[in-house]
């Protein structure tokens, strides 16, 4: 049981929350989710880059029950709980509208939410051996931290207040898209797994997997706000007409395996890691773009011109 509450508050499923959003067609949730969990993913490697502290079990104080090597301090899994509880209050606020009645329930549960979250995390890292309970309690703190700086982080950073005035409105499509955009995405995250890889750094082995997941959310967030490529054209990304079950089986499927090769696999060399990250980063991104990117209007026109000769004798 420890085991699995720590895989479910773990850095990997917080970078594919967004990605996750981003395919079902919930943008109002997408972008405070993604602020959110890139600030945790950062803010959670400073102090575990620069204080060392041993895990328990490594000091014979606790039996192993994880294999963590990195330093006890401070307990990311409880700073991952905390963000990861109010991110599904962000998805439930922005998906549900609840009114002022059930906005008290709401908070009432927020707040029980938090406390038993903080306690069920904490507990299970206490019992695998892997923290102390300082470093659990200032992982509450730090996950507190970070969800005050991801509120902020989206207030200066939001799409502009005031509509754009254009004679036409135009969704995204495979012909219209920035490609330079994703191309300045995709060499972001190799310097990233780079830097993070290359000696004498080593700052982040899980850096591969947690930038091929985080990093499609990246790209597409420069389409979340209305773009203004001309005097008469704004393009905006297209909702989510139609769900089809099987395409979310195919994207889980993707994301697990991914994060299943990740861990048995561990891969040490550069080249590896690279290879990883650009195999994960595109798999995501073809899938958000067929799932999120309209059809061209070339293609709609030549349908609506078969659909009535085939009407017509």
């Amino acid at each position: 049981l420890a085991q699995i509450v720590s895989g479910f508050y773990s850095v990997e499923f917080i970078a594919m929350i967004p990605c996750l959003l981003l395919y079902l067609g919930w943008d109002r949730a997408m972008l405070p989710v993604l602020s959110q969990s890139c600030v945790l993913l950062v803010l959670s490697q400073i102090p575990k880059r620069f204080i060392w502290r041993h895990r328990p079990y490594m000091v014979s104080r606790a039996r192993m029950g994880s294999g963590d090597r990195t330093s006890s301090f401070p307990a990311r899994t409880v700073s991952c709980g905390v963000v990861l509880t109010y991110i599904m209050a962000i998805v439930y606020r922005n998906h549900s509208n609840p009114d002022d009645m059930l906005l008290v329930l709401y908070y009432a549960i927020i707040t029980m939410a938090f406390i038993l979250v903080v306690i069920l995390t904490s507990v299970c890292r206490i019992v695998l051996g892997a923290h102390y309970p300082s470093d659990c309690l200032v992982g509450a703190i730090q996950g507190t931290v970070s969800c005050f700086l991801g509120d902020f982080i989206l207030f200066i950073a939001s799409c502009p207040k005031q509509l754009l005035t254009a004679k036409d409105v135009t969704p995204w499509s495979w012909s219209n898209f920035n490609h330079f955009h994703f191309l300045s995405w995709t060499l972001i995250g190799l310097i990233l797994v780079l830097v993070m890889g290359l000696r004498p750094f080593l700052l982040w082995p899980k850096a591969p997997i947690i930038a091929g997941l985080l990093f499609p959310s990246l790209a597409f967030s420069g389409l979340m706000c209305p773009t203004k490529t001309n005097a008469d054209v704004v393009h905006i990304l297209g909702k989510v007409e139609v769900f089809f079950i099987q395409d979310f089986v195919i994207l889980g499927l993707i994301i697990g395996s991914a994060l299943m090769a990740y861990r048995y696999v561990k891969p040490r060399k550069l080249w590896i890691n690279i290879g990883f990250f650009i195999s994960v980063y595109t798999c995501l991104l073809l899938v958000l773009m067929l799932q999120r990117f309209a059809k061209d209007m070339e293609d709609e026109v030549t349908q609506e011109g078969e659909a009535i000769e085939n009407t017509n004798p």
